[in-house]
Formats: structure tokens, sequence, C-alpha cells
């Protein structure tokens, strides 16, 4: 427990997690994806910003993918399920940034020492 009490509590840790999330909002609302854009555009000739997050948040996705999503998916999907997977990804995904700035503050700390 206090290792994970460490994790979230990590200044740098919540820098590279706020971080993430600024650069999320901004490729939802600035370029063109899926999501929020007039059109859909298939085969786009150069990787955009949306593109990199999909493959970084990769290792959540997994997660969500293979061993959450089966257990929503028993109950039917409706309005609460599929809440409550968005919720969950979100976690796991805020997670996954914790862990990393916890780590790299880590690795840091080792090699100036």
């Amino acid at each position: 427990m206090k290792i994970l009490r460490n994790i979230i509590t990590n200044p740098v840790a919540i820098a590279v997690a706020v971080v993430h999330w600024i650069v999320v909002t901004f490729s939802l609302l600035f370029e063109e994806t899926q999501f929020f854009s007039n059109h859909i555009i298939f085969g786009l000739p150069e990787p955009r910003l949306f593109h990199w997050l999909l493959y970084l948040n990769t290792p959540s996705g997994f997660i969500i993918e293979f061993i959450v999503h089966p257990v929503l998916s028993s109950f039917g999907r409706n309005l609460l399920t599929e809440s409550l997977g968005i919720l969950i990804l979100i976690c796991c995904i805020s997670f996954q940034w914790l862990l990393s700035g916890y780590l790299l503050e880590k690795i840091f700390q080792k090699r100036m020492k």
C-alpha cells in the first residue's frame, strides 16, 4: 500500500498524467479524429497525434478488452455498463501514466546518485 500511495501522490507522476490528458484533449478537439471531425477520413497519409496516443495507451486498452470488457459484456450493453467501462479505462490509463512518471523519477534519482 505504501508503494501505491507513493505512486499516486508523486508530483512527477501527477505531472506526467496531467500532461497526457492535456495532449489527449488537444488531440480530440483540434485534429481530424473520428470522434469530433466533420467527416471520417480513412488512410491518413501521415501519423497524427491521436494515432500515437492510441499506441501509447495500448497496455491499458489490452487490460480493458481482455479482462474488464467481457465481464461488462456479460451483463449486456447498456448505458451503465458502457459508462462503467469508459470510467475503468480512464482510471487504467491514468494509473499507467502515473506509474510511468513514478518509474521515470526513480530512474533519474538512481542516475543522480
